[in-house]
C-alpha cells in the first residue's frame, strides 16, 4: 500500500506541475520615444514706420507685411530716417507640424510724457496671405511678417513713439 500511496502522490504532484506550466505565458513589449526638433520663434526684424510728419488733420500710415508704406491725408512720409520694415519672425520646428499663433490685434506706440498712437496689426505668412491662428510648418520653417495701420492724431507732438511691452508673438504645437 505504501508504494500505491507514494505513486499516487507522485502522479498528483506531476499533474499539479503540468497544470501550472500550462497556465503560464510570456509576452514582450517595446517602449518608444520620438524626439523632435522643438518649436521656436525668432525675431528677424522689428517693425519701423520710418519718419512721418503729422498735420492739423488726423491720418494713417499703413505698413504692409511686405514692407510697403502708404499714408492718408494728414500724414506725410518723410525722406530719411530709419528704413521702413515690417516685423518679421521665423518659426522653426519639425517637418510639417502644426502650431498655434498668438498675437495682439492692436498695440499702442507711446512716447513718455507725450501720449500714444494706436496701431492695428496685419499679418501674413511667407509674404503671401492673411493668416489664421493655426499654421503648419513647411519643411520645418514658417516666416511671419507683420504690418499695421498707425493712426496719427491731428497736431500730434513730434517725438519717437515705441512699444516694447505688448507686441508678443507666441507659438505652440497644436
Amino acid at each position: 500500500m505504501k508504494i500505491t500511496y507514494t505513486l499516487f502522490a507522485v502522479v498528483i504532484a506531476a499533474i499539479g506541475f503540468t497544470t501550472n506550466a500550462k497556465a503560464q505565458s510570456a509576452v514582450t513589449s517595446t517602449a518608444t520615444a520620438t524626439l523632435i526638433i522643438p518649436i521656436s520663434i525668432e525675431e528677424t526684424s522689428s517693425m519701423n514706420f520710418g519718419s512721418l510728419a503729422a498735420s492739423a488733420v488726423e491720418g494713417t500710415a499703413v505698413l504692409t507685411p511686405a514692407g510697403g508704406l502708404t499714408a492718408t491725408p494728414g500724414v506725410t512720409i518723410a525722406a530719411g530716417g530709419a528704413p521702413v520694415t515690417p516685423a518679421a519672425f521665423t518659426v522653426t520646428g519639425e517637418g510639417t507640424n502644426g502650431f498655434d499663433l498668438t498675437f495682439p490685434a492692436s498695440i499702442a506706440l507711446t512716447s513718455p510724457a507725450i501720449g500714444a498712437l494706436p496701431l492695428a496689426l496685419a499679418i501674413t505668412c511667407d509674404a503671401s496671405t492673411e493668416v489664421s491662428s493655426s499654421q503648419a510648418l513647411v519643411g520645418g520653417t514658417k516666416v511671419l511678417n507683420f504690418g499695421g495701420t498707425l493712426t496719427i492724431p491731428a497736431n500730434a507732438v513730434a517725438g519717437t513713439y515705441t512699444n516694447d511691452a505688448n507686441f508678443t508673438v507666441s507659438v505652440q504645437y497644436n
